[in-house]
């Protein structure tokens, strides 16, 4: 199938370049075909001309009598061994075809990039048979637009950078004999002028096993990479354009607080000092140190960075506490708090106790006092306390998670029995044993407290 495919867009890219002819003009050293459908296909003024200009760049359109023609096409070996170093489309280029032989022979040129719109590389399009005379392309960059590699496009025994920017790959015609095989890399299996096997094919992020499994790129090349820009920080980060595959390489950055109740966090940059937003598809823990890396795409706000799709396991953080607990090692207490402290946690939310409180209010909101009159307001936001719990005066003290929620600083309780009261002036109380508090990683932070675990996420 896709060899029939091939064939017919050859067939009709041969025959779309066949329109009627009205003129045929020079602008700056180039020939252009004016065709009678208001379009002009760049050519060779004859069989033995070639252009010899050091950098040839393609316009988006010409003009004659004041009737302006899109440049819509490149003729069949319209830029064969030409002698130039560079060949440039302009930007906004309107090129959707090429010849066979386009840019056969023009061995000068280190770097091309295609423009969108092109559909099918036709044979011998990037090639040169002659082994005294090879090309020296080190780049070539294949628009998104590209559907079709025809057999013996290609012969670039230099390359070592193919990008192609198409979330689905080309389909791509081979021709079997005998003896050998052609193929669009390569004019016979054993032609020094080959392409190159170990250049490094770059694909769009998320497109890596789609490639590996396209034949005669996956089973070609020996290297296939996504196309993911490195940065070392968050700085870094900022300053990419929208819509970037990013690795982000985090050295001791901080985990600093969950911005609601779901799965986004803030991330401070130890280095650069400056704080983004990490969504799901990465396990993080509030209060850790990161180091490590997270893979993802910059969004359209030029703030979040969103793992999507999710990074894959061999690129999850290595989680570590200031203390040295990993992430298989769940078990933390709770930090003792003076409400002060707590109200000083800038942009930080921790797991804390704080001791000896007056307690006011009613309704979901309470308000802890200390002793030095200042307060935090308690939020029941996770449904821990049950409709008949009755909050005491007096708190001895109470143990949750600290987090700043619309309007302050507020502790969600992790469980009743953490609100423990003040046994002060009491014959008797109930037995509030103190248990283990537990985070569970699995993308979200859970506590257990007893026989019970909460998600602190709400969800």
């Amino acid at each position: 199938m896709r060899k029939i495919f091939t064939f017919v867009s050859a067939v009709v890219l041969a025959l779309s370049m066949q329109a009627t002819v009205l003129d045929t003009i020079q602008v700056d050293g180039i020939y252009y075909q004016l065709n009678d459908d208001k379009t002009a296909t760049l050519i060779r003024l004859n069989a033995n001309s070639k252009y010899e200009i050091d950098n040839i760049v393609i316009p988006v359109f010409v003009t004659k009598d004041d009737v302006t023609y899109p440049v819509v096409a490149l003729g069949q070996g319209a830029l064969r061994n030409t002698t130039a170093s560079t060949i440039v489309f302009a930007e906004g280029s309107q090129v959707k075809e090429l010849g066979m032989q386009a840019f056969q022979g023009a061995v000068n040129v280190q770097e091309l990039e295609l423009p969108e719109g092109i559909k099918v590389i036709p044979t011998t399009c990037l090639h040169n048979a002659s082994a005294a005379a090879p090309m020296t392309l080190k780049k070539l960059v294949l628009p998104a637009s590209v559907d079709s590699l025809c057999v013996m496009a290609f012969a670039l025994p230099q390359l070592d950078t193919l990008i192609f920017k198409g979330t689905v790959p080309p389909s791509i015609a081979t021709k079997q004999t005998a003896t050998w095989t052609q193929n669009p890399w390569q004019i016979s299996t054993t032609h020094a002028n080959n392409t190159d096997t170990t250049a490094v094919v770059i694909v769009p992020f998320g497109t890596k096993e789609a490639y590996q499994y396209t034949p005669w790129i996956g089973d070609y090349f020996t290297t296939i990479k996504e196309d993911i820009v490195e940065v070392a920080n968050i700085a870094a980060f900022n300053a990419l354009e929208d819509g970037k595959a990013v690795k982000l390489m985090l050295t001791d950055a901080k985990v600093t607080a969950y911005n609601n109740l779901f799965s986004v966090y803030y991330v401070e940059d130890a280095t650069a000092a400056t704080v983004m937003k990490c969504y799901e598809g990465v396990e993080l823990t509030v209060g850790t140190s990161l180091n490590g890396y997270l893979i993802g795409t910059k969004t359209i706000d030029g703030v979040d960075f969103v793992n999507d799709p999710p990074i894959y396991v061999e690129h999850k953080l290595n989680i570590v506490d200031e203390r040295g607990i990993t992430a298989t090692q769940t078990t933390l207490d709770p930090t003792v708090m003076t409400i002060p402290e707590a109200c000083t946690q800038d942009n930080y939310a921790k797991l804390i106790t704080i001791e000896n409180v007056t307690v006011s209010g009613s309704g979901m909101n309470k308000t802890l006092t200390d002793a030095n009159e200042n307060t935090i307001k308690s939020r029941d936001l996770l449904g821990v306390l049950s409709d008949e719990y009755e909050w005491p005066t007096k708190v001895s003290s109470i143990t949750g998670i600290l987090l700043y929620y619309m309007t302050g600083w507020f502790i969600v309780p992790i469980s009743e029995e953490a609100i423990v009261i003040n046994t002060e002036g009491l014959e008797s109380v109930e037995n509030n044993k103190k248990e283990t508090v537990k985070f569970i990683l699995n993308g979200h932070l859970y506590i257990q407290h007893r026989d019970r675990i909460y998600d602190v996420l709400g969800r």
